[in-house]
């Protein structure tokens, strides 16, 4: 009786999870087409370049390149994309927001990846459904939650953009349902997959540093805490190992092809957007940084950056070849620590600018709409499509709007109290997790941080349907439990 009934459980769960890529592939079936105009976007630039030196050095063109601020996830993808079209990325001609300009071999190496970018937006709400069905055992939640990828126009339109969202989103999502699996099964196996899963999200977004720490102390405490510490070991040291692996790799790979051993200096890179206004005005007496201040002031005052709204934007960066000529730099690692030098001078000298601006910026986060100004057509198509507009908010904000930020904390700690033992495990985790990302991105990111916080805006619609359905399942629970008293 009780192998019928969860072989019945199982083949629930089976279907529950061909319905929901069936359903996922239809709504990308339906977005589908919409390669092109925007596709390309200014961090687009860097990355391509990266790949085009893998490939120059695979086939034996050129040296090997590395990158301190960059990693090298994406850049991968876009080489397999490139390869499978058959493209020298070298001959390619991308044009930001210019469609019309850019080249054939341009356009097929564009379209090849938004179609294996599609392809992996087609596994996010798999995931989601796997991710909840882990924790929860619950079918109909599980169902529901997936729906929560299709509530956010944001997410669901930018694998139609060349940027690391497109991968890190569904990385993010990988990591998180190898989480529940560890939560289940506590073997070596499971950790290591879970460790495999976060340094490769660390190879395309090193922010997402901050779900590894998450992950990797939660499940530490869970291994050790339910085993001996023999028994344990194994499948923690795995993890650990495992974690790390990636970004060990990069930074030795760094070593070697220019010289540093850096995993990533794009802390560094961000913090100017913050910094840079401030510097300008500061007495200075280092010589190194008064040539950086000068340019930088150079720049600041230029009609073009006055137009700007933030102005301010990468302002350090876009100074790179001057400041590193004059001074007689000779690489990008030198001007990379100048640069941390002079963010942290700012910082010391307007410590609550910095933090009263983080805390403004994280509110923003959950108040503020947010779509992406690129690919108009895949957004268009968004709103368009019937059945996917219903889902979709259309004011471009997250699941319950400006009350999101406060639903998900007063929710999520209801939930906490009242979930099993497994569940609350990972919405501890994942909640966390949703908070402090929102908070450094903010602290750390002055420009863009809207567009970084995609990261977690489908997880936050999420955690909000699963902290609901949890309240209300105890409600239900509590109600049965006084009505049967009653009698």
């Amino acid at each position: 009786m009780r192998r019928e009934r969860l072989s019945r459980q199982a083949a629930a769960g089976i279907l529950g999870l061909l319905l929901v890529l069936a359903f996922s592939a239809w709504v990308q079936f339906k977005l589908v087409g919409t390669a092109g105009e925007g596709a390309v976007v200014t961090d687009t630039a860097r990355y391509v370049e990266l790949a085009q030196g893998f490939q120059e050095t695979r086939s034996g063109r050129g040296p090997l390149t590395g990158d301190l601020v960059r990693t090298p996830g994406y850049p991968l993808l876009l080489l397999q994309a490139a390869e499978s079209a058959e493209v020298t990325i070298a001959e390619t001609v991308l044009v930001t927001q210019q469609w019309s300009e850019t080249n054939a071999p341009g356009r097929a190496l564009i379209t090849r990846v938004l179609e294996i970018q599609c392809g992996l937006a087609i596994i996010v709400p798999a995931l989601i459904y796997l991710m909840v069905l882990a924790a929860s055992r619950s079918i109909a939640l599980a169902c529901l939650a997936s729906l929560g990828y299709f509530t956010d126009p944001a997410t669901l339109s930018f694998q139609f953009v060349l940027a690391t969202e497109a991968l890190s989103v569904v990385l993010l999502f990988a990591a998180l349902a190898a989480f529940t699996l560890l939560l289940r099964t506590r073997t070596p196996l499971s950790a290591l997959l879970l460790g495999l899963t976060l340094t490769s999200a660390l190879l395309v977004k090193p922010t997402l540093s901050v779900l590894a720490l998450i992950l990797v102390v939660a499940s530490l405490i869970q291994l050790f805490h339910d085993s001996t510490f023999r028994t344990a070991l194994p499948a923690a040291s795995l993890l650990v190992a495992a974690t790390l692996l990636g970004p060990l790799a990069w930074a030795s790979f760094n070593a070697i092809t220019l010289g540093h051993f850096v995993y990533s200096k794009s802390a560094a890179w961000a913090l100017q957007n913050f910094s840079a206004k401030r510097f300008v005005r500061l007495p200075i007496d280092d010589a190194e940084l008064r040539v950086l201040q000068w340019h930088a002031q150079r720049t600041l005052e230029t009609p073009r950056e006055r137009s700007r709204s933030p102005p301010g934007h990468f302002v350090f960066t876009r100074s790179l070849s001057q400041v590193t000529e004059e001074l007689g730099m000779e690489g990008e690692y030198d001007f990379l620590v100048l640069i941390e030098r002079a963010n942290s001078m700012a910082i010391r000298s307007h410590p609550m600018q910095f933090i009263v601006g983080g805390l403004e910026r994280t509110r923003e986060t959950w108040v503020k709409p947010y779509m992406h100004p690129n690919n108009k057509e895949a957004q268009r198509r968004v709103r368009d499509e019937p059945l996917i507009s219903r889902l979709a908010r259309q004011d471009d904000r997250l699941l319950l709007g400006r009350w999101t930020g406060a639903a998900l904390l007063i929710l999520g700690c209801f939930a906490i109290w009242q979930a099993k033992a497994e569940e609350q495990s990972f919405l501890i985790a994942a909640v966390l997790f949703v908070i402090a990302y929102t908070v450094l991105t903010a602290l750390f990111d002055e420009a863009e941080v809207l567009r970084h916080s995609m990261q977690h805006r489908v997880l936050t619609n999420v955690l909000v349907i699963w902290c609901g359905w949890v309240v209300l399942r105890s409600i239900g629970l509590r109600a049965r439990a006084l009505a049967g008293r009653s009698h």
